[in-house]
């Protein structure tokens, strides 16, 4: 089952530090897009000095969970940037261009997960999950179909419906509709072809070349909260690696 990690022992004490506040961040008890405590009032919070307490903040800016900003403070991040998105989504034009997708949703479901998805979402023998596909399209060119899954316990309400209907990108959408910020993803990247099934999402023919991104992605304190299977098959758009 997935659970908020205790905080690490024997680390160094910035380190510690930093467990400490993204477990504020994963309890909620500071919001995305909210500012963060003065520097010298999060050093009597917890106790330990404002050069601590700026190591750890430094860390957590350099991994784009806070946000500086000059003159103005420390913020939450959250998924309303185009910055933000295109730190996610890394589907380009051959020719550099980057642009938002359109998305379509194409089957849903709620099901036992197979074993090499309850591995990736750390989840018991009994957890169940959401399962559905994406397609995404640019510019009208038909691009990639993701297949998602993601664990019911956190996503509860969660329909086809509900995705459908759903205004903004899929992780701000995590952040608006279940208060599940993604911080961090882990890919592994491979080629295949195109299986028949894919076929009528993605304007390709069977057996095609394609790129596959297999994707664990990350809330607060390393606890994975998605999967998804990319599958990439337009020649004219390619992968940045980060």
């Amino acid at each position: 089952m997935n659970t908020l990690s205790s905080l690490r022992r024997n680390l160094p004490l910035y380190l510690s530090i930093k467990q400490a506040m993204l477990k504020r961040l994963a309890d909620g008890v500071w919001v995305r897009g909210s500012k963060l405590p003065p520097e010298p009032e999060l050093a009597k919070m917890f106790g330990v000095s404002i050069g601590t307490i700026r190591k750890a903040v430094d860390e957590l800016v350099i991994e784009d969970i806070l946000i500086r900003y000059q003159g103005r403070g420390t913020y939450i991040s959250n998924h309303e940037s185009q910055s933000h998105f295109f730190k996610f989504f890394r589907i380009a034009r051959k020719d550099g261009l980057q642009s938002f997708p359109v998305s379509k949703v194409r089957f849903f479901e709620k099901i036992k997960p197979s074993e090499e998805v309850r591995e990736a979402l750390q989840l018991g023998r009994n957890d169940v999950v959401f399962h559905f596909y994406n397609s995404l399209s640019i510019n009208n060119d038909s691009v990639m179909i993701d297949e998602i899954f993601v664990p019911s316990s956190h996503f509860k309400g969660l329909t086809r419906e509900v995705l459908e209907a759903r205004k903004d990108t899929l992780y701000n959408f995590y952040q608006n509709k279940f208060a599940i910020n993604i911080v961090e993803t882990k890919e592994k990247i491979s080629s295949g072809q195109l299986e028949s099934k894919y076929t009528q999402w993605l304007s390709a023919e069977e057996g095609k070349s394609i790129l596959i991104i297999k994707r664990v992605a990350y809330t607060y304190n390393q606890i994975p909260i998605e999967f998804r299977i990319s599958r990439v098959a337009n020649d004219d758009y390619e992968y940045l690696v980060p």
